[in-house]
């Protein structure tokens, strides 16, 4: 399994990532009271602006995302197949938790830190490319 820049998941993902400065921000409970009044009008499929976040998202999603995502973390013992966990250095540990997720895991797994490189890996696909192909080489030698 391949893991590039996986965010933490579960029901504190929204939470951790406005805190981060992502989805929504300082305005975390206003954006949440909104979309859970939209939902309670039968409207859940209307689409909020996030201050923090580069596209639109639905009432309905936004609340999913805060009540029934997984969390990576408590599903990591449950990996047993060898994974690369992979995040650009700009990224927090916070939200994207490459190590706590090997500590964890129930089967090998390998991270990685790409330097000089943010959540799009703007810049850096070459070396992104190169660490998962090293990676799959190494971990399926009799794949081609």
């Amino acid at each position: 399994m391949i893991l590039l820049s996986a965010h933490g998941g579960g029901t504190g993902g929204v939470s951790r990532s406005s805190r981060a400065g992502m989805m929504a921000g300082d305005r975390l409970n206003e954006i949440t009271a909104h979309a859970r009044a939209l939902l309670a009008s039968g409207r859940g499929r209307e689409l909020m602006l996030m201050p923090g976040w580069w596209y639109v998202i639905s009432a309905e999603s936004f609340v999913d995302r805060m009540t029934e995502m997984p969390d990576i973390l408590e599903l990591a013992p449950q990996v047993r197949c060898p994974v690369l966990y992979l995040r650009g250095d700009q990224e927090g540990a916070d939200n994207y938790p490459a190590e706590a997720f090997q500590a964890r895991a129930g089967g090998p797994c390998e991270v990685q830190i790409v330097p000089n490189c943010d959540h799009f890996y703007v810049g850096r696909e070459a070396a992104v490319i190169e660490r998962v192909t090293a990676w799959l080489a190494r971990t399926l030698p009799g794949a081609g």
